[in-house]
């Protein structure tokens, strides 16, 4: 039992000097205030004081790494000046009315219901248009070709196109395209390029409708879009009706994206949609099947639908069919309405149908305005003109973009400083007080687990009270005139071997367990004298005595002091028999001690030095 408790007093004594000696030296705040409070009262202030501020810091730092865990972005926009000029996007115009119903001999009605099927406006179909399509039709009717011999030809669309004011021929630069809106013409960038601002350096159309008097819809829809992406025309498009004149100005943006593994939600190419999980996923047959398209969510969402099709009806809708060139058959007009409702019945999760967006691409923002169609150049009546005929001018707004790229708004290396700035706010605390406290913890556990430290600090311990039981340090008061007086009686002493003062001298001997001289006791003890140890001396001196160094230097040498220095003849006092070295006096004059020199090593630097 007793041994059990003198290891706990070992690793209690452990503790107590770790943290003294840690709460001394650390920058944490308020830890000195606590370990150094004299009254209760006070530490608890203190330890009220050092808990609030370490829960406020471990608040901000959790709203921190909140906001830094919500992957928060910005945008950075540079304004660039094109000095080589812009190239110009590509343009595709599409007619409202693109069937030339006076080619096809089908009804009104018939050729309604194949408007209304390649646009996917079941809605307004109704049983009458289907029956009357059914009765019409051929055994051998393919939708595709009934649309490419009933359309209007280019010749029949464009009047004119111009491009920086120099005629082109429309039809040698348009492509004809099956888009949802049925059958458009594309008008590539070919590398030409806007050099200067205005709206004669642009693109400029004239279109003929050729419209009948009882459409439901008249006019013109043109998409600019950049090259080989097919934007939804039904949603970005730009419309011009008839006896109107479009003057749209283009702003360019050129925009980029934080991709999905690195704070985003885009993607580069079709591989990504492979990875992603509960989503579209691809096969290698589906890859194959878009490679030959550039990566965009409005292409995703077409290879989703066409998937899904086929999939629920095995055929494709038709301008799905034109976008993804595989063998595979094209929906009947009546398949089509039975697999648009089998569809939206048996739809999955909308997760499915998720398709990021592109990394990298191209914006055009349009400023659009009206005015009325020019006659000048027309040899059209005005009837036929408010009728029919429509212009567009396309152009860019100035010779300049926008380059916005995603960035992260918060790196790591702006976390590590917001949480160190709220340490150093809250706690006074750095990266090296984290280490400071991890030696702390690591040399008081490794004390109590370790016989070899606890001997060594046992060691210790015991090196200091040897060293303090041999250091006595006395302090001579003596002013000026009687050092004077002196002087003469000193000489007579120089076979002593040393210098030798008269001065009185007060060596007060004090039985209680008095703690080691520092030299803030050395300063507020009282002039001549200064309280010692009684351990330091003689078991036997149990009252005060006055003694002068003579008689202190005659008991420590043995040589027969000198009558004429003194009257009073002072034996020495028995003493007893001891293994320790006689304490060291030492004396000065007040006022040229160097007490930091006096002082004796600690107990902290004999433990260091034994650890070394």
């Amino acid at each position: 039992m007793n041994e059990e408790n003198s290891a706990k007093r070992v690793y209690l004594q452990i503790y107590d000097y770790e943290t003294k000696e840690f709460s001394g030296l650390t920058t944490y705040h308020g830890l000195v205030r606590i370990f150094n409070s004299n009254t209760w009262p006070s530490r608890i202030f203190w330890s009220v004081v050092v808990l609030s501020c370490l829960a406020l810091f471990m608040i901000h730092s959790g709203y921190l790494l909140l906001g830094y865990h919500a992957k928060p972005t910005l945008f950075q926009i540079n304004t660039h000046i094109a000095k080589n000029g812009i190239e110009f996007p590509e343009v595709t115009i599409c007619n409202l009315n693109f069937m030339d119903f006076g080619k096809t001999n089908f009804s009104k009605k018939a050729s309604e219901y194949i408007m209304h099927y390649y646009q996917e406006n079941f809605a307004e179909v109704s049983s009458e248009m289907l029956a009357e399509f059914n009765s019409q039709k051929t055994e051998n009717f393919e939708i595709l070709d009934f649309l490419k011999k009933n359309s209007k030809t280019c010749e029949e669309t464009f009047v004119s196109c111009k491009f920086n004011q120099e005629s082109h021929s429309c039809c040698n630069i348009a492509i004809p395209e099956f888009t949802d809106f049925g059958l458009c013409y594309r008008f590539p960038g070919a590398g030409r390029k806007q050099f200067l601002s205005g709206e004669k350096f642009g693109w400029e159309f004239v279109m003929d409708g050729r419209n009948y008097g009882d459409e439901d819809a008249k006019g013109f829809l043109i998409l600019i879009h950049e090259k080989g992406k097919y934007p939804s025309i039904d949603a970005n498009s730009l419309s011009v009706p008839p006896g109107a004149m479009l003057h749209s100005s283009i702003h360019l943006k050129n925009i980029t994206l934080l991709h999905r593994t690195n704070w985003g939600v885009c993607m580069n190419d079709w591989s990504d949609v492979k990875t992603m999980k509960g989503e579209l996923k691809l096969t290698e047959d589906d890859l194959e099947m878009s490679s030959h398209l550039k990566y965009t969510s409005t292409h995703c969402q077409n290879f989703v639908k066409l998937n899904r099709t086929l999939e629920e009806c095995g055929c494709a809708p038709l301008y799905l069919k034109a976008r993804f060139p595989q063998n595979m058959r094209i929906c009947k007009p009546e398949e089509m309405f039975e697999c648009e409702a089998k569809i939206n019945s048996n739809s999955n999760s909308s997760s499915s149908w998720i398709c990021d967006s592109e990394c990298d691409f191209l914006e055009f923002d349009t400023t659009s305005s009206y005015s009325s169609v020019s006659r000048k150049q027309l040899n059209h009546t005005k009837t036929y003109l408010n009728e029919n005929i429509s212009a567009a001018t396309v152009f860019f707004r100035q010779i300049a973009y926008e380059r916005h790229e995603q960035q992260k708004q918060l790196q790591t290396a702006d976390l590590l400083s917001n949480i160190a700035g709220s340490m150093g706010l809250f706690l006074g605390m750095s990266t090296v007080t984290l280490l400071e406290i991890f030696i702390y913890l690591f040399k008081s556990v490794w004390g109590t687990v370790n016989s070899a430290r606890q001997k060594q600090f046992m060691e210790a311990v015991a090196e200091e009270e040897r060293e303090r039981s041999q250091s006595v340090v006395i302090i001579q008061d003596a002013e000026d005139d009687q050092n004077e007086e002196i002087e003469d009686d000193i000489q007579t002493t120089r076979g002593f071997g040393r210098k030798l003062s008269t001065t009185p001298l007060h060596i007060h001997l004090d039985q209680r367990n008095t703690r080691v001289l520092r030299g803030g006791d050395l300063y507020s003890a009282p002039r001549g004298s200064v309280s010692i140890p009684s351990q330091l001396l003689s078991p036997l001196s149990n009252h005060r005595k006055s003694l002068s160094i003579a008689q202190l230097e005659r008991r420590n040498s043995g040589v027969p002091f000198n009558s004429n220095m003194s009257t009073s003849v002072v034996h020495p006092p028995m003493r007893r028999s001891s293994t320790v070295n006689p304490p060291t006096y030492s004396k000065s004059k007040r006022g040229s001690v160097d007490f930091s020199q006096q002082r004796k090593a600690s107990t902290a630097s004999v433990f260091k030095t034994q650890l070394l």
